[in-house]
């Protein structure tokens, strides 16, 4: 694992040139948001768990955010996800996700 001296190395681990976010979600909520929160990355999604739409609106801000393609690897029918974005450091999405969890 790549020591970036952030609390969150193991939530946002480097493979290779990719980088694997996990996340834990709370769907149907009144406004999107990334929020850190002492061992976890927590994203608000406005949309509900039904019809896989609260998949799609997690991946479309991820990659909005990383302003790269995102894939959601694991955790289609559970509250804690993986998420795969490539060509960016760990460093790097630590620090933009961090950038808009305080806005």
């Amino acid at each position: 694992m790549l020591d970036t001296g952030y609390i969150y190395d193991y939530m946002i681990i480097q493979k290779e040139n990719n980088i694997i976010i996990t996340v834990t979600v709370k769907t149907n909520q009144s406004k999107q948001n990334i929020q850190f929160n002492k061992n976890k990355i927590y994203v608000y999604l406005k949309s509900t768990p039904q019809k896989n739409n609260a998949n799609i609106e997690l991946v479309k801000i991820f990659t909005k955010v990383l302003k790269r393609p995102v894939i959601l690897i694991s955790g289609r029918k559970s509250k804690i996800k993986k998420l795969v974005a490539d060509n960016i450091t760990t460093k790097k999405a630590l620090e933009t996700l961090k950038e808009i969890s305080i806005k």
